[in-house]
């Protein structure tokens, strides 16, 4: 058997990754430091996330919806349940403000539990459910502050000064003809802030570095290809963690209701 190829063999010094629960691929370090080009999934937000409409909290977390959900988050439409943004005092006496996990059994009636959703981090269902044990607050006006519906933390130095992040996601909400805008954020600025009234938007988006770790550059989503003339820049230092957000804002009405489906973010570290 012939001796192997020295040249197509390498040295690696250095296996690194900062596996998040979604799933991450490391990336490889030469001697040099140098970023080898694996691919993969840095994050996926699998399970439904949004911004409860107005609506009536009765006992123990019996949701009745003044508004009708996209369908219904629940076991008899396939689905374990959505986490759901509530006002402070609104799914029990004292109840902070945040979301919650909710089983629904039809588009506007459910069950809340005292299971709330922590970001930046997995949607992912709760293990165990908590009951919520309270006579019930009664109705409730929804929010119409940015919520954030799923984010996650893009380690330092994991992106590189020549990374991708390649990004697509799935948004769901009533058609009342009030906007709901949508927003991905890289750090602290808004890139891909986009006001919308119909039904559903599918993005397909991408940020990458500029040949240094600290300038990025922000497409504008697809299938909206008519962006600005320049693209979106930033100057965040990817040495350092950067989060990385989906948030959602019933800009016109509290009766409104917008619900992130599903986000997946793959890296090309480089």
């Amino acid at each position: 058997m012939p001796a192997p190829n020295s040249q197509s063999t390498i040295n690696i010094q250095t296996l690194t990754g900062a596996f998040d629960p979604g799933g991450n691929i490391p990336s490889l370090q030469l001697p040099s430091s140098l970023l080898l080009g694996l691919g993969g999934s840095i994050y996926r937000s699998n399970v439904p996330s949004g911004v409860a409409p107005s609506g009536t909290m009765g006992a123990n977390g019996l949701l009745t919806g003044g508004t009708s959900l996209p369908r219904t988050y629940g076991p008899s439409s396939n689905g374990p349940g959505i986490w759901q943004a509530f006002p402070a005092g609104a799914v029990f006496s004292g109840s902070p403000a945040g979301s919650y996990w909710s089983i629904m059994t039809t588009a506007t009636a459910g069950t809340v539990f005292n299971n709330m959703l922590t970001l930046p981090g997995p949607t992912t269902p709760p293990t165990q459910l908590i009951p919520v044990i309270d006579p019930g607050p009664g109705a409730f006006t929804g929010l119409q502050t940015v919520q954030t519906f799923a984010s996650f933390v893009l380690p330092g130095n994991a992106l590189g000064p020549n990374g991708w992040l390649i990004q697509i996601a799935f948004w769901a909400y009533n058609n009342s003809g009030g906007t709901k805008t949508l927003t991905y954020s890289f750090g602290t600025s808004a890139f891909t802030s986009v006001p919308t009234t119909t039904t559903t938007e599918y993005w397909l988006f991408t940020t990458n570095n500029m040949g240094v770790a600290n300038a990025q550059k922000h497409s504008a989503r697809i299938p909206t290809l008519a962006g600005p003339t320049v693209p979106n820049t930033s100057q965040k230092d990817t040495t350092a963690n950067v989060t990385v957000s989906l948030q959602g804002t019933n800009t016109s009405n509290a009766t409104d209701t917008s619900v992130l489906e599903s986000w997946i973010c793959l890296m090309f570290p480089g």
